[in-house]
């Protein structure tokens, strides 16, 4: 979660900084120390907020098939679930930290290399995609085991996530939808 933070922590300290002073308040001892620790308790709390989300559906989907008769589906521990979820959150992180790092002036060289054209830099870009292509397939056949291990089945497991999914979408639709008018 500290990785997570670090590449977004020198973007966010100078808009906070000027947020602050157009409020009225601002403090220039929230500017870095206090700046990175709050983004990693909000980074935590956000990996709390979707593990426990993510654990209590698993649950829910538990209940509906113990309704139904069913009961295939083993919930795993929420050491489990939050692993998974960090996982995904460090993954989304480490992209991003590559692409801040990528765009810096300090790697126009590599960049300018990359663009020549050659066999080696060639090479390099075909293995990185079969890298990353690699990756993301064996990304996908551990979630569908994952899925099957926990829901019984593949079909359960798309099912009650592609469920849980638009059930979201829905709520968070009707919950924009349905605001009261605000007159002023």
């Amino acid at each position: 979660m500290m990785l997570m933070g670090l590449p977004f922590t020198a973007l966010v300290q100078e808009p906070f900084a000027k947020l602050g002073h157009l409020i009225g308040y601002w403090d220039d001892a929230f500017a870095s120390p206090v700046i990175a620790t709050v983004l990693t308790a909000l980074s935590f709390l956000l990996l709390l907020l979707i593990s426990t989300l993510e654990w209590s559906l698993i649950w829910a989907a538990c209940g509906i098939d113990a309704l139904f008769g069913d009961r295939t589906i083993s919930p795993p521990p929420f050491g489990y679930v939050a692993i998974k979820v960090a996982g995904a959150i460090a993954g989304v992180a480490a992209l991003t930290s590559a692409s801040l790092f990528a765009i810096k002036p300090l790697n126009d060289p590599v960049w300018r290399w990359i663009d020549t054209a050659g066999l080696v830099p060639t090479i390099l870009m075909l293995t990185l995609g079969a890298a990353l292509m690699l990756g993301y397939n064996r990304k996908t056949k551990v979630a569908q085991s994952c899925g099957e291990q926990i829901y019984g089945s593949r079909g359960k497991a798309t099912a009650y996530q592609l469920g849980t999914l638009m059930l979201l979408l829905f709520a968070g639709w009707a919950f924009v939808h349905f605001q009261p008018s605000r007159t002023r």
